[in-house]
Order: structure tokens, then C-alpha cells, then sequence
């Protein structure tokens, strides 16, 4: 029985990838706007106190993406995005408030879904090379994980409203000082939404 809603699942999914994919060699284009959201501090002090912390604010997001797809199910991402954020918290005697700018380039593979030629949902994972700059604390740069999901409603032939939430994956630990912050998993959601251009539809 088990098998048998396993091949049906799957069959459904293939005949909505079918009745909605985009052309083999088709490029979408878009500018985006969104949300970042941090969902844990960014540096822990543990103290005989008891823990001190300091967190990356919500702030505004802002960059672009190009994807090239290769089949109607199967496209290859790349973006850029940059986050002006702040850092605020008591850890390690650091002042309350410091400015921060967070950069990311990312490369994800893309699947899309149907249910039609108008509204199309997609999933997405890869990589992301980010680099984050803190005022006095200095830079810290390295490889993230990406996972994400969203959709996309067409206006015209080849114009569509993109919605997206993906969460950036990463282990943070600070040097400040001699001293050294606890490593702390990172899930920072980003929600972005922005205008697609389709060459090639």
C-alpha cells in the first residue's frame, strides 16, 4: 500500500511539473525586496552570572537574482543580497548598538512545480559565500547552507510576481578580545518578494 501511494504522489507531482514548466533555456531575471529575520543571538558570553548576549537585528533586505533553467522541472540560481543590519546586546562589554553589513552570494539548484501555467510553486537548496562586516568587531566571511521554498504568479507572458522565505544555515562564533564566544547554529529567514522577467518563455 505503501508503495502504491508512494508511485501515485509521485505521478501527481510529475503531471504538475508538466502542465507548468518553463521553457528548456529560459531566464528569469529579478530585482528583490524583503525581511531579515535572525531566530538566535549572534554571540553568547557565558559568565558565572549566567549568560550574556548580543543579537542581529530585523532589518531590511535587498538584492537580485538570474536563474537559467535547464529542463521545465530543473534550473540553476544565482543571487546576490546585501543586509544592513545592526548588533545589539551587553556580551563581552561591547557597546549596546553596532552597525553591521552582511553580504551574500549564493548558487542554488531550483525545482519547479505546477499546479498551472500562471501560478507556479518552486524549492530550492545550495550554497551561499557571505561575508559579515561589524563595526569594531571587524569581518567574519566563510561558506552557509541555503534551503527555501516560494512561488510565482504570472501577470503577463513572460512577467511574474516572485514571493520566497529561505533559510540561511550557519555556526557563529566570535573572537573578541581573548575571549571567544560559544558556537551558536544560525537559522536567519529571509522573506523577499520582487518582479520576474522571463527571456525566453
Amino acid at each position: 500500500m505503501s508503495r502504491m501511494l508512494t508511485t501515485f504522489f509521485l505521478t501527481l507531482l510529475g503531471v504538475a511539473a508538466l502542465s507548468a514548466q518553463p521553457r528548456t533555456g529560459q531566464i528569469d531575471i529579478e530585482p528583490f525586496g524583503g525581511y531579515f529575520k535572525p531566530t538566535a543571538s549572534a554571540i553568547v558570553e557565558e559568565t558565572t552570572a549566567g549568560d550574556l548576549e548580543s543579537s542581529n537585528t530585523t532589518a531590511i533586505a535587498f538584492g537580485g537574482r538570474m536563474t537559467l533553467w535547464l529542463n521545465g522541472a530543473i534550473g540553476l540560481e544565482g543571487a546576490a543580497m546585501y543586509v544592513p543590519s545592526t548588533l545589539e546586546g551587553e556580551a563581552f562589554s561591547l557597546p549596546q548598538s553596532l552597525s553591521a553589513d552582511f553580504f551574500y552570494g549564493t548558487g542554488k539548484i531550483i525545482l519547479n512545480f505546477g499546479p498551472s501555467d500562471v501560478l507556479m510553486f518552486h524549492a530550492n537548496g545550495g550554497i551561499s559565500f557571505f561575508n559579515q562586516s561589524y563595526e569594531l568587531l571587524g569581518e567574519d566571511s566563510g561558506i552557509l547552507g541555503v534551503v527555501g521554498a516560494g512561488a510565482r504568479l504570472y501577470v503577463t507572458e513572460g512577467v511574474a510576481i516572485r514571493f520566497d522565505i529561505e533559510d540561511y544555515i550557519s555556526n557563529s562564533r566570535w573572537q573578541v578580545g581573548d575571549q571567544q564566544s560559544s558556537s551558536i547554529l544560525q537559522n536567519d529567514l529571509i522573506f523577499t518578494a520582487g518582479l520576474t522577467l522571463s527571456i525566453g518563455r
